[in-house]
């Protein structure tokens, strides 16, 4: 089924809305399923809300797939936490999310967006999350990006155009 959701073919334009970016990231992280105290992992700072025209529910399954795979890293790592900054200013319309989890090793960080690659066991990963990601920002106009240090962090930045 996500691969189908992943096509370009299934995100339609036409059920685009505008909305504000601070209320999704809040209903994203409400949406999680946490497992003990984990939600307290994760804090959202918004600099500067802004309007994103977009789908709705497919930007939310784009955050909980981001958060669920830091919460993923944070695990391994028994520590740490989530920094969700929403950012609005002359480098555009912005999310950024911070763990300081385990980090992707840089032979790894280059395949991280395509199709079916995982470093995760395969009995529940098919390695779509972040091609899907990645699919669905396009959709939008706009693009994901990521920068890790083995040991130290991870930083997916999601960049949206205007959607005034």
């Amino acid at each position: 089924m996500l691969m189908a959701l992943a096509t370009s073919d299934y995100i339609n334009e036409k059920d685009f809305q505008q909305f504000s970016m601070k209320e999704c990231v809040e209903l994203a992280v409400s949406r999680v399923p946490y497992k003990n105290d984990l939600k307290k992992t994760i804090y959202v700072d918004v600099r500067s809300d802004f309007i994103v025209l977009a789908s709705r529910e497919f930007l939310i399954f784009v955050l909980i797939n981001l958060i669920n795979n830091s919460l993923d890293a944070l695990q391994k790592v028994e520590a740490g936490l989530i920094r969700i900054t929403i950012l609005s200013d002359g480098a555009g319309n912005r999310i950024e999310f911070l763990d300081d989890g385990e980090g992707i090793d840089s032979d790894v960080l280059p395949h991280i967006f395509d199709r079916f690659f995982t470093t995760k066991n395969r009995g529940g990963n098919a390695g779509v999350g972040l091609a899907f990601c990645k699919n669905v920002m396009e959709s939008f106009g706009g693009s994901i990006s990521c920068e890790s240090q083995q040991g130290k962090y991870t930083l997916f930045t999601l960049r949206f155009k205007s959607g005034e």
